[in-house]
């Protein structure tokens, strides 16, 4: 069974390499979207740091969320892909398969994912050259693996939204709603740091800066070893929880299904 994952794997690999052009051209905006956040907060903040961002490090903070908007982007299809197999009724297919549907596509999203993530970073290196700020191996490191953490999430949330579709006629609307949660309390506007102190408290407790926010505040900001762990162990923790609701949802419903077959 573990080849078939690892088979979907390479080829979406495989895919994303030929047919890669989007996700060039992508890359190629972030020089313009740069030169904006420079003037955008050399403006605003000036020589001022805020939660350990000076200007230079919140340019490359917004450069690093657009590198993450387009690196996480195979995940952002997968409610609707899971919803539209369902309301097709090809998960059917899967129901006799001896080969976890769930597992298959985060392999399939993975490989995408994966080619994504080794360039963005590259680029990022780059820009952090030009921009003069040190960043240590171990910060790169720490937030690559907070990165596929970030990923994973996103992937069974979405994942989540689509089983939905088992009991729910349209799961798109609940996807746009949590996607915007996401987007616009997970850090990719602006970091949490300049959030009021009361949100950025709740917040903390939510999974939404585990997905943008973090990979980048651990990559451009000196954290201590107690926080990096429970950053970290927060993190699987939600990994672990997710994937036994998706286990339960899959079983309760996919059974229905398979009845009604």
């Amino acid at each position: 069974m573990s080849k078939a994952y690892f088979r979907r794997l390479k080829l979406s690999i495989k895919e994303e390499g030929i047919f890669g052009i989007n996700f060039c051209f992508s890359l190629l905006l972030l020089p313009v979207q740069a030169i904006i956040a420079f003037f955008l907060w050399t403006q605003g903040l000036g020589p001022m740091q805020i939660g350990g961002f000076s200007a230079n490090r919140m340019v490359l903070y917004y450069i690093f969320q657009n590198i993450l908007m387009i690196t996480y982007q195979s995940a952002l299809y997968v409610a609707y892909e899971v919803s539209n197999d369902i309301s097709s009724g090809n998960i059917i297919v899967w129901l006799f398969r001896p080969i976890s549907y769930a597992k298959l596509k985060y392999a399939e999203k993975f490989g995408f994912f994966i080619l994504r993530m080794a360039v963005g970073y590259l680029s990022f290196i780059i820009f952090s050259v030009i921009l003069k700020q040190n960043i240590s191996i171990i910060q790169y490191f720490l937030s690559l693996a907070c990165t596929i953490i970030g990923f994973t999430l996103l992937f069974q949330i979405q994942l989540l939204i689509g089983l939905l579709a088992f009991r729910l006629k349209n799961v798109l609307q609940l996807r746009d709603f949590v996607m915007d949660i996401l987007w616009i309390l997970g850090g990719t506007l602006l970091p949490l740091d300049f959030f009021p102190v009361f949100l950025r408290d709740f917040l903390q407790y939510t999974v939404i800066p585990l997905v943008y926010y973090l990979p980048g505040k651990i990559l451009l900001t000196q954290l201590s070893t107690v926080e990096t762990w429970v950053i970290f162990a927060s993190a699987i923790s939600r990994i672990v929880v997710y994937s036994l609701l998706i286990k339960l949802l899959w079983r309760l419903d996919s059974m229905k299904a398979n009845q009604g077959a």
